[in-house]
């Protein structure tokens, strides 16, 4: 026989006030139970049992009932914002890397002009000698022949200074260019941008450098999704950072873009498995 109105599961009504289990049911108003005084009004004379046992017991049921899904609601709240502090944590590193790259940047431009001011002086004391030579060669030929060899040393000198400044330019600019476009795919892969991907790969770390081909990311993605181990060498992660070096390697990675960011992290030569699934 049905004594009354049962809740369903996940059922909150309105401005509804959790209460701890075991309250009696003699001090459980319809303010209490609802906030909500047409609703409780209504409930209270057309759903509540009217035998005191069943009052107790019905009230008592709801109430936890509506704790737990508060309870599990606060719960999912929580680990919500601790996923967002993560991510923001890893942007915020990478910016930093970016920063200390531009400022290595800032550094090795002021080391190329004085690299040039070095060369120009040392051209201009090449043409000097070079006139002094002239000047003294039909009375001392040794002396021309001396510095004919100074000449040529310092030549060689300005020839592989001018070598490394043109040489060292374009590898800080290519280094300076990777490592934006890396902080903007980092910055782009809050979540998975494939529709229906549930593996979200955070960063890659292969011996001492960060990795973000996005090639290796689909393969760890793979990986994980068939439930594969993962190999820690320099053949699945494709390159060789320290040569000759026994390197470790990590893959910090999230299910469902949401939870704890995890990580599988092993020494070269070993294999692993990602985590199951939640």
């Amino acid at each position: 026989m049905n004594h009354g109105f049962v809740p369903p599961d996940g059922f909150v009504p309105p401005n509804f006030k959790p209460m701890s289990s075991g309250t009696p049911f003699s001090q459980v108003s319809r303010h209490n139970v609802f906030r909500n005084p047409v609703l409780a009004d209504r409930v209270s004379r057309a759903h509540v049992p009217q035998s005191s046992k069943a009052q107790e017991a019905w009230a008592h049921k709801g109430m936890e009932r509506a704790n737990e899904v508060f309870r599990q609601m606060s719960q999912d709240r929580e680990e919500a914002l601790k996923a967002a502090r993560d991510a923001q944590d890893e942007v915020n590193s990478v910016k930093a890397m970016l920063e200390h790259a531009e400022a290595m940047l800032e550094k090795s431009k002021q080391e190329v002009e004085h690299k040039n001011a070095s060369i120009e002086t040392l051209t201009k004391e090449l043409q000097s000698e070079k006139s002094t030579a002239h000047q003294a060669q039909g009375s001392l030929e040794r002396s021309i022949q001396m510095s004919k060899k100074e000449l040529e040393e310092k030549g060689a000198k300005i020839q592989t200074m001018t070598e490394t400044a043109k040489a060292e330019r374009p590898t800080v600019n290519n280094e300076l260019e990777r490592l934006r476009d890396s902080v903007k795919t980092l910055e782009n892969r809050v979540l998975p941008t494939t529709p229906g991907e549930r593996v979200w790969i955070s960063i890659v770390v292969w011996g001492a450098r960060f990795l973000y081909d996005e090639d290796l990311y689909k393969k760890c993605r793979e990986y994980a999704n068939n439930r594969w181990n993962v190999p820690f060498t320099n053949e699945f992660f494709g390159c060789d950072p320290m040569p000759g070096t026994r390197k470790s390697g990590v893959i910090a990675y999230q299910y469902d873009g949401k939870g704890l960011v995890k990580y599988l992290g092993l020494p070269e030569g070993e294999n692993g498995p990602f985590d199951p699934w939640p």
